[in-house]
C-alpha cells in the first residue's frame, strides 16, 4: 500500500492549474500536479461543489490528494445515507396524497448521472409542484413536521423553504417550487404539466419522479442565468455536461429545437460553451451556431451586468396585464405581517409600518446593486 503523500507547500491555485488538475483527474491521464495535495486546492474544489466527485475520480491515486478530500467524501456519504430515506418519505407522502411532484436539480440527478449519489453535492432538496397545488403542497410538508416559514406570497415569489429536524438532529431542507424559475421572465418557458407528462422515475428513491433528460438540461441551462447570473459553480456545469452526453443524436436535435422554440437559445449556447471549456462536452460548432443564430430576448441576461432593479423591471413587464402587475407590486410592497416579523426578528418591537418603511428603503438601495451567486 502506498503511503499518503505529505502535504506540500504550494501557492493558491490559479484557474489554469485547476483546469489542468480537473482534466487529469477526470480522464485518468497524465501526472497529477502537486497542487492537488494542498489545502487551497481542496478549498477550491469544495467551493465548486466538486470535492466528493474529485475524490471518486482520483481512485487509485487518492493518496495523492489532500487528506480533507477523504474526510469530506466520508461525511457526504454519511449525510446522503440519512438524507435519501427522508426524501423518499416526502415523495411517498405526496404520491399517497395524489399530489404530483418532481424532484429537480441535484436531487433528481444524483442517482441518475453520478457514480455515487453523494458525489453530487447539494445543500437541500428541490421539489417542483404545479402552481395550483402550492397550498396543498405546503400543507403536506407541514403534516410531515416540516416548518414552513411565512413566504412573501405567490404573486412575488415562486418558492419557499421548509425545514425538518429528524431524530438524529439532522436538519433536512426542502426548497418547494411552484414555478420553475423565480424570475418571471423565465417562469413560463417550461410548464409543470409538460414536464410531468414526460417525467421519468428517479432511481433509488421511492415514488420519486424527475424531469426527462431534455427538460432537465433545459432547466440546468436556464437556472444558471435566471438564478445565478452566470456565476457558475463547476458542479452545475458538470450537470450540463452529463445531461448533454445522455442525449442521443435525435435527442440533441430535439433539444436544439426546444431551446429555440422557448426563446432560450442564447443562454443555452452560453452554458454549453462553458461546460465544454471545463469538461470537453461534445457539442458541435454547428449546434452552437444554430443556437447562437437566434434573436431571443434572453440574450440581454448574458454578461451578468444587470442590476436588481433592472431584473425587477423585466419581471414586472413579463406579467400578463395590469391586474397581475398590481398583485405583484402589492405583494412586494406589503407582504404579510407574518413574513415581515420572520424577516426582521431583531426589530420585533417596531410597529409594522416602520418595518415596511425599513424594507422599502433597503429595497431601493438594493435596486442599484447586482445579484450574488447565491441569489435566487
Amino acid at each position: 500500500m502506498t503511503a499518503p503523500a505529505r502535504e506540500t507547500e504550494h501557492p493558491l491555485p490559479t484557474q489554469p492549474d485547476c483546469r489542468t488538475a480537473l482534466r487529469r483527474l477526470r480522464t485518468g491521464s497524465g501526472e497529477l500536479p502537486a497542487m492537488v495535495n494542498t489545502q487551497g486546492f481542496f478549498d477550491w474544489a469544495r467551493a465548486q461543489g466538486m470535492a466528493a466527485l474529485l475524490y471518486e475520480w482520483a481512485a487509485p491515486d487518492r493518496h495523492r490528494l489532500h487528506p480533507d478530500f477523504a474526510r469530506f467524501a466520508r461525511q457526504q456519504a454519511t449525510l446522503e445515507a440519512l438524507r435519501e430515506p427522508e426524501v423518499a418519505r416526502v415523495t411517498t407522502a405526496f404520491a399517497a396524497a395524489g399530489l404530483p411532484c418532481l424532484l429537480i436539480k441535484g436531487a433528481a440527478l444524483a442517482t441518475r448521472l453520478y457514480p455515487r449519489s453523494y458525489t453530487r453535492f447539494r445543500d437541500d432538496t428541490d421539489l417542483l409542484v404545479a402552481e395550483t397545488d402550492r397550498r396543498a403542497a405546503i400543507d403536506q410538508l407541514a403534516s410531515l413536521d416540516y416548518r414552513v416559514p411565512e413566504a412573501i406570497g405567490p404573486a412575488a415569489s415562486g418558492q419557499c423553504h421548509a425545514l425538518f429536524r429528524d431524530h438524529n438532529e439532522l436538519v433536512h431542507g426542502i426548497d418547494l417550487h411552484w414555478r420553475l424559475s423565480n424570475p418571471l421572465a423565465f417562469a413560463s418557458r417550461l410548464g409543470f404539466d409538460e414536464m410531468w407528462r414526460q417525467s421519468v422515475p428517479v432511481p433509488g428513491i421511492a415514488a420519486a419522479r424527475g424531469p426527462c433528460e431534455l427538460h432537465a438540461l433545459l432547466h440546468a441551462l436556464l437556472h444558471r442565468i435566471a438564478h445565478h447570473a452566470e456565476r457558475d459553480r463547476l458542479i452545475w456545469l458538470y450537470d450540463i455536461d452529463q445531461l448533454y452526453r445522455a442525449l442521443d443524436a435525435p435527442g440533441q436535435r430535439s433539444f436544439l429545437e426546444l431551446a429555440r422554440d422557448r426563446g432560450l437559445a442564447s443562454i443555452c449556447a452560453d452554458g454549453l460553451v462553458r461546460a465544454r471549456d471545463w469538461f470537453d462536452t461534445p457539442v458541435r460548432e454547428q449546434a452552437l451556431a444554430q443556437l447562437s443564430g437566434g434573436n431571443d430576448d434572453t440574450r440581454a441576461y448574458l454578461g451578468g451586468d444587470m442590476s436588481r432593479g433592472q431584473l425587477w423591471w423585466r419581471d414586472f413587464r413579463a406579467l400578463p396585464g395590469t391586474p397581475a402587475r398590481m398583485r405583484w407590486l402589492y405583494a412586494h410592497l406589503f407582504p404579510s405581517a407574518g413574513f415581515m416579523r420572520e424577516q426582521f426578528p431583531h426589530q420585533r418591537s417596531w410597529p409594522l409600518a416602520g418595518l415596511y418603511l425599513w424594507r422599502l428603503g433597503r429595497g431601493i438601495r438594493r435596486a442599484r446593486s447586482h445579484r450574488s451567486a447565491r441569489d435566487a
